[in-house]
């Protein structure tokens, strides 16, 4: 739902700095298993082009 609002309001599809900050989170928490779970997280929830 975010994602859409963002892309009618002429923004981008993924925002890149709050992705950024999701993979940090993760990975200051969890080491590098954190950052492998937070990329299909990610992925995940970046839904289709």
């Amino acid at each position: 739902v975010i994602q859409e609002a963002r892309i009618t309001s002429g923004g981008r599809r993924v925002n890149l700095s709050r992705e950024t900050a999701v993979l940090s989170h993760y990975r200051d928490a969890l080491g590098k298993p954190g950052t492998a779970l937070a990329m299909t997280l990610l992925e995940l929830c970046r839904g289709r082009v």
